[in-house]
């Protein structure tokens, strides 16, 4: 079974620099955890999108690092956290 991948589109893009080169960072593809990406946290505090988790969390299942994790606006974040937390609930 193949893992699910969801693409959560930025409002305030990031700007990244790597080297000479600056650009820009609009979406954010976030891959469903797995047990492995879990290790070390607690499942009840991804669930309740603790801030401290969900730094350790996201960079591991997605193309954010923990740098870029601080510069997200509080709407984007929130909509990262949400969309994790949309993998463990089913409908």
């Amino acid at each position: 079974m193949e893992k699910k991948t969801e693409t959560v589109e930025l409002d305030f893009p990031i700007e990244q620099v790597k080297g000479d080169e600056k650009s820009a960072l609009k979406t954010v593809e976030i891959k469903e955890p797995d047990s492995g990406s879990l290790r070390g946290l607690q499942l009840s505090m991804v669930m309740a999108q603790d801030m401290d988790t969900m730094f350790e969390l996201v960079p591991r299942i997605s193309n954010l690092t923990k740098t870029d994790m601080h510069k997200l606006k509080v709407s984007d974040l929130l909509k990262v956290c949400i969309t994790v937390v949309g993998f463990f609930v089913t409908v």
